[in-house]
Formats: structure tokens, C-alpha cells, sequence
């Protein structure tokens, strides 16, 4: 009498492994778009929080000033309102090295040709999450290496010097592309203010 024992399978078939492959496929294209979509919530998330951080930079700046810092200055000294920002967005130790009484692209505010002057400091706070990694690291004024960042200002009226009888001239003869406002208009800086982002970046669309 003979015993029957069921034949054993040594693997897949061909058919089976490409169903099997098929499944993995289908389930990693429905899980790839979740993912990216958590991912941009994530950084719209902490894009938005940089820009709270930033406002209450202002506000806190105000508080203390009654004022808000300019938002460029030439005279005394060419600056930018991120610095006076420091001591408020907690970089009290940027404050501490910055010199304010030197223009901004001057050591040891900036180094020449290295990334170790205080504007060289990428804070996280500079940049947008969607953004690519040290894009915005160069600068376009060769050898005043400083750090770039997402995220700017657009004030309203500036102190303005009286401009040439010339540039007042062009002013007047380009009504299809002049601005709003003559160059001789003078006004007190931060007359209005906004913030917003320096480029475009994924969270903006989320």
C-alpha cells in the first residue's frame, strides 16, 4: 500500500510574483500622495509659525521702541531691519556681535569671501521648509558672503532724498510705466508694513 503525500510547491509562480508585484505597486501610488500631502501641511505648518515669529519680532520691537525699525536704511549706515530684529526674535547673541554702527556688508557684520561674518548664520527662522537646502546661501554682490532669506518686507512711504530735475522729468514723461508714487515724495518709513515670502515654495499651495 502506497501513502500519498501532496507535491510541494518550491516557490512562486511567474504569475503569482507579478500579482504580488502588481498589489506593492498599487499600494505605494496611494500611499506616496498622503505622504507628500502630510509633508507639505507639516511645512505650510511651520512656515506660517516663522512668519508669526517674525511679526511678534516687530511688535515686541515696538513695544519697546514705540516704533517700527526701518525696513533699509542707508544714513548713517547701510542697514536692514533684520538686525534690530535680533533681540527679539531670540538671537540675543547676533545682537551682541552685530555692530550697528558700521554698514551692514563691513566685519564683522560680513566677512569677505567667507561664511563667518553675523549675517552669515542660517537661522531656521530665515528660510521656508519647502525650500531647497542652501539655495539661497549665495549672494549676487561677489565676495560679501552672507546668508539669504524666504522671507522679506514691503513698507510704505521712505524718506527720500529730493531727486534730480532729470529723474523728476523721466518720472513725469512715463505715465504708462511710472509708479504710483514720485520719487520726491518723503514720508516716515513703515508707514505700512507686510511680510511675505521671497520665493515661491510647495506649502503656498497647500
Amino acid at each position: 500500500m502506497y501513502l500519498h503525500y501532496p507535491r510541494m510547491r518550491a516557490a512562486f509562480t511567474l504569475i503569482e510574483l507579478l500579482v504580488v508585484i502588481a498589489i506593492i505597486a498599487i499600494l505605494i501610488a496611494l500611499l506616496v500622495p498622503a505622504v507628500q500631502k502630510v509633508r507639505e501641511a507639516a511645512a505650510r505648518a511651520h512656515c506660517v509659525n516663522n512668519l508669526k515669529q517674525w511679526a511678534l519680532g516687530f511688535h515686541n520691537y515696538h513695544d519697546v521702541n514705540k516704533k517700527f525699525p526701518f525696513g533699509a536704511q542707508t544714513s548713517p549706515v547701510r542697514l536692514t531691519f533684520i538686525p534690530f530684529l535680533f533681540p527679539y526674535i531670540e538671537q540675543e547673541n547676533l545682537a551682541k556681535k552685530f555692530d550697528y554702527t558700521k554698514h551692514f556688508y563691513l566685519p564683522p557684520n560680513v566677512d569677505f569671501y567667507a561664511y563667518t561674518g553675523v549675517l552669515a548664520n542660517p537661522l531656521p527662522l530665515y528660510y521656508c521648509p519647502s525650500d531647497k537646502p542652501g539655495e539661497l546661501t549665495l549672494t549676487s554682490a561677489p565676495g560679501y558672503f552672507r546668508i539669504r532669506a524666504n522671507y522679506v518686507v514691503c513698507w510704505g512711504n521712505v524718506t527720500r532724498t529730493a531727486p534730480t530735475p532729470s529723474k523728476r522729468r523721466a518720472w513725469e514723461s512715463s505715465a504708462t510705466t511710472r509708479p504710483t508714487t514720485p520719487p520726491s515724495l518723503e514720508g516716515h518709513a513703515l508707514a505700512t508694513f507686510w511680510m511675505g515670502r521671497r520665493t515661491p515654495c510647495s506649502c503656498r499651495r497647500s
